[in-house]
């Protein structure tokens, strides 16, 4: 095993750089949308399921990977068998498309501070001057310049290896966290009849009966706690060998839970003042996508009653405004510091040449957003697309290569070496059969939305029919990984730790 290059400073370093962007940006960002398709207050029963047996489970399983072999999931899933390495691959690509996602909705969040610093840079201050687009020309570069600044600063970070990102991202979630906070209250106090609120969270149990309900479920717990992006496998790469799997999952997924529906609860309670103030239904504003959300919250700032002073109104926008940044920003850093972790095992880079290369996809994106248009929608589409349907596909096989085309039992063995709180059976049937069945629920229903419009009628009974046919395909699926062997067994070595369970594993 390679030695390792570098450490977190303390575990809330780890814990706020691996989830704590992604909980409250997708948190704010997707489930108040969520929150109103699938029955309100109800779709938290499933939600909650959702991160007690799939997400906490899979995120246990890349920590333990990464953990184990000390590597991005690419390396770490080759050194399990050769034929593997090319999930790994695909959860970096995913990851590189939610970064542009991220980074799009950051360059709408500086942009709007701009405005507030500078109307005079604000597109909407600048008139058509002698028939020529002239909007148009500022627009592109104020977004192409911000987007490049954004990710200048996130290759930065991720350039200083984990002990910067940790010094940089566990105070920004600190902050991002704090000021979800005192924009909750605000939200709560400007909104007298809870409107939003009430949308988002009255149950609606007889949603519960839609399969829709819980596949969305699913998918909302793997925003939450950025599963199938190789994110929290390079991370845990960078743990003490000593380190306690389980327990780090567990608290992963329970933080994340709580981050992500205070961010949906401030979300839908400002879409509550701006409903109220301009006479329109909360249910209609949603209606119009998630991306309402973060157009229509500075908005509702203006409507806050007890803030007397247009300058309080505007820091309490630049405020939102800045969460939102920090949030995606959150999540662009990790995901550009896991790729730069695959680059650099794959290629042997140093950590500031393959920052550099992991920055650049998602900066492409952003200098295609910036051109406007058809072209321009494409990065910002292609990321919101990628969580639920590129997330799940990978991480779906990195269930199947671990839990059927590897040896399971040497793995938690493994883990259990380093673990005070063991991982046993229950564990093994989450790996190997509901996380799956639940993802590939995800990825088949993904794939099946990308079709063309009118190709086809869904007809009443493929509702009941989804569930046998998930678990038909995955158990194709486990054929042909167990067909193929466990790969390539590592030296047996007595000194090392982990050998035992090495040895565990080839006996399954």
């Amino acid at each position: 095993m390679e030695p390792i290059r570098e450490r977190w400073t303390s575990r809330r370093a780890f814990l706020a750089a691996a989830f704590g962007g992604s909980a409250l940006f997708w948190g704010a960002q997707t489930l108040p949308d969520a929150l109103r398709r699938h029955g309100g207050g109800a779709f938290v029963i499933p939600y909650l399921l959702a991160m007690a047996v799939v997400a906490a489970p899979l995120v246990a399983l890349e920590y333990g990977l990464g953990l184990t072999r000390q590597a991005a999931a690419p390396k770490a899933l080759r050194e399990t068998a050769r034929r593997f390495e090319w999930i790994g691959w695909l959860a970096v690509v995913a990851g590189w498309l939610v970064a542009c996602f991220a980074g799009s909705v950051a360059v709408e969040a500086l942009r709007g501070i701009v405005g507030i610093a500078s109307p005079a840079a604000s597109p909407a201050a600048v008139e058509p001057v002698g028939g020529g687009n002239v909007v148009a020309a500022r627009y592109d570069t104020l977004s192409a310049g911000i987007g490049a600044g954004f990710w200048l600063v996130a290759w930065l970070i991720a350039a200083g290896g984990a002990p910067r990102v940790g010094r940089v991202l566990s105070p920004l979630a600190a902050i991002g966290l704090s000021l979800l906070l005192v924009a909750l209250a605000a939200a709560v106090a400007g909104d007298p009849d809870h409107e939003g609120l009430r949308v988002a969270f009255t149950p609606d149990f007889g949603a519960l009966r839609d399969p829709a309900c819980w596949r969305a479920a699913c998918a909302q717990a793997l925003f939450t706690v950025a599963l199938g992006q190789g994110t929290l496998t390079a991370f845990a790469g960078f743990l003490p060998t000593r380190t306690d799997v389980a327990n780090n999952a567990r608290m992963t997924a329970s933080g994340a839970t709580v981050i992500a529906v205070l961010g949906g609860a401030a979300a839908m309670s400002f879409l509550g003042v701006s409903g109220a103030a301009d006479g329109e239904p909360v249910s209609d504003l949603l209606a119009r996508g998630p991306a309402m959300v973060l157009s229509r919250v500075p908005a509702a700032i203006d409507h806050l009653d007890f803030l007397p002073w247009d300058e309080a109104r505007l820091a309490a926008r630049a405020a939102w405004l800045v969460f939102v940044a920090a949030a995606a920003l959150g999540v662009g850093v990790g995901i550009v510091r896991a790729a730069a972790v695959a680059l650099g095992d794959k290629f042997n880079l140093g950590r500031g040449a393959a920052a550099l290369l992991a920055a650049l996809p998602p900066l492409a994106g952003a200098m295609v957003a910036a051109a406007g248009g058809k072209v321009g929608a494409l990065p910002g589409a292609l990321g919101a697309v990628a969580p639920g349907g590129l997330c799940a596909l990978a991480a779906l096989l990195g269930c199947v290569a671990i839990g059927w085309g590897g040896p399971l039992s040497g793995f938690m063995a493994r883990m259990n070496a380093v673990s005070e709180t063991r991982v046993g059976a229950r564990w093994r049937f989450a790996v190997r059969w509901l996380a799956p069945a639940a993802l590939l629920w995800v990825v088949v229903e993904w794939a099946r939305s990308l079709a063309p419009a009118g190709e086809w009628e869904r007809p009443d009974w493929l509702a009941l029919a989804q569930p046998a046919a998930a678990v038909g395909s995955l158990m194709s699926a486990l054929l042909l990984a167990r067909l193929g062997g466990h790969g390539e067994a590592e030296p047996f070595d007595p000194s090392d730790e982990f050998a035992a369970g090495d040895a565990a594993g080839a006996e399954e």
